[in-house]
């Protein structure tokens, strides 16, 4: 249902059930989104990068590369990386 709803349904979903509990519990995640295109910007994201992907493993690496380089920008080092599925 959400992938026929499209990306704002699936980044309200993720938005409710990741984000605002973690910003309830005091943590302050960087919320980064790689994607076949970016239509719309929303403020909870820090930020965007659309580009081709053959298959999910590349996407995966491919976001990975760009949020490392984010990292050195701007001078942060993330504990973790999460990929949310939510087709699951």
């Amino acid at each position: 249902k959400l992938k026929e709803d499209g990306i704002s349904s699936v980044l309200t979903s993720q938005l409710l059930h990741v984000l605002r509990p973690l910003q309830r519990h005091g943590d302050v995640p960087d919320f980064l989104l790689c994607v076949d295109q970016v239509k719309d910007h929303h403020a909870d994201i820090a930020e965007a990068w659309a580009f081709p992907a053959k298959d999910q493993y590349q996407r995966i690496k491919e976001c990975l590369k760009r949020v490392l380089l984010r990292e050195e920008r701007v001078n942060t080092s993330y504990d973790f990386f999460v990929r949310l599925r939510p087709d699951l």
